[in-house]
Formats: C-alpha cells, sequence, structure tokens
C-alpha cells in the first residue's frame, strides 16, 4: 500500500471509531442525551462515530439510535437472543457490542456493578469508555493509568498443611519459651 503524501507531509490517516452502548436509562428525555451526554462525548472524541452499536431495548437507547440516523451515522441495533440463549441472552447480545466497538459509552445501574467493572476492565484493556452514573447524567471518561513497573506476581499459597506444626513443634516452642531447667528435656530439633 503505497503512502500518501502532501506538500505539507504525510497524510495522517484517522482510526475508525466504532461506538458501543452497554446498558440503558429509562428516566432521559431526547434532550438530556443530546445535551449532557453526546455533545460532552464527541466535544472530547473530535468527531462523530463511523458507526454506532447498541441494544435495542431501552429508552436511551431508542433514543440514542434516532440521533444518529438524523446524523446519517450508521446503526447497528442487537436484540438479545432470548428464546436461544435464555438468562444468557443479554451477556451474548453485550459481547457482540464488544467485539465491533473500538470506543464505550456505558450506562451504570444501581442494582448492580456489572457494567462498572466492564468499564474498567475495558478501559485496562485500552479502549476509550464514558460512562453515565445511575444518579444524575454527568458524562464521565474512565481512564485507568497503568503502573510504570509491571508488579511481581503474587506467589500462589501452599496447599496442605503447615509444615512444622504439630506435637513436636509445640514442644519446641515450650521449651525454647524458658522452662525452668530441672523440667526441660533435651531434644535435638532436627529429630523433631
Amino acid at each position: 500500500m503505497a503512502d500518501c503524501f502532501t506538500d505539507e507531509g504525510p497524510i495522517q490517516q484517522t482510526q475508525p471509531l466504532f461506538l458501543g452502548v452497554l446498558g440503558s436509562r429509562p428516566d432521559v428525555s431526547a434532550q438530556d442525551i443530546q445535551e449532557t451526554i453526546l455533545l460532552p462525548m464527541l466535544q472530547e472524541l473530535g468527531r462523530t462515530p463511523d458507526k454506532v452499536s447498541l441494544p435495542v431495548e431501552g429508552l436511551s437507547n431508542i433514543l440514542i439510535s434516532d440521533w444518529a440516523e438524523q446524523l446519517k451515522i450508521p446503526t447497528q441495533l442487537y436484540d438479545a437472543d432470548w428464546q436461544r440463549h435464555q438468562k444468557r441472552a443479554k451477556i451474548f447480545r453485550d459481547l457482540r457490542i464488544q467485539q465491533e466497538s473500538t470506543h464505550f459509552l456505558i450506562f451504570l445501574n444501581k442494582r448492580s456493578t456489572f457494567n462498572e467493572k466492564l468499564a474498567e476492565r475495558l478501559a485496562k484493556q485500552g479502549y476509550t469508555v464514558f460512562t453515565v452514573p445511575y444518579k444524575g447524567l454527568e458524562l464521565e471518561q474512565l481512564i485507568i493509568e497503568q503502573p510504570c513497573e509491571p508488579s511481581p506476581p503474587a506467589h500462589p499459597a501452599e496447599r496442605g498443611s503447615k509444615r512444622g506444626t504439630g506435637k513436636a513443634q509445640g514442644l519446641l516452642q515450650w521449651l525454647q519459651s524458658g522452662c525452668p531447667e530441672s523440667q526441660c528435656l533435651q531434644i535435638d530439633p532436627s529429630e523433631a
């Protein structure tokens, strides 16, 4: 593939911006979505998304879908297949959205920390993640600082009983505690 050049230098190709929306809010209006969530997010990103992927369910998702269609942004709506996947249908739907997205808008839930943990995990993986808490509509960009030095790996606990415990160990501790010499027995610690 040939590089493109202009008089100023090489043309930088922009990375695709695929926005995935996870979770929803039932208590929002179209004005709330546009003014307090979408506009600040677009200002932070610097451009509109190339594609928006979101669940079919939820009032906030319907409003975001309408907004995207007004701006002629391609949208992909995902429905949970409850018939096929039963209780795990929502997880499979959200996984498909995650696989197709480069940036995320996640609505947090007051009854569960699942979306909060998901947002943290995606941010740790290097994705751009915006969250909307369940109290209020303040858009927050989730930034997780990566440590400069990797921490040493944790040592797993040894399985089985502890070494050096039992009757002989108790006797050695009693002997070392300072018993009177007349009562102490001379025991070699290597034999215990």
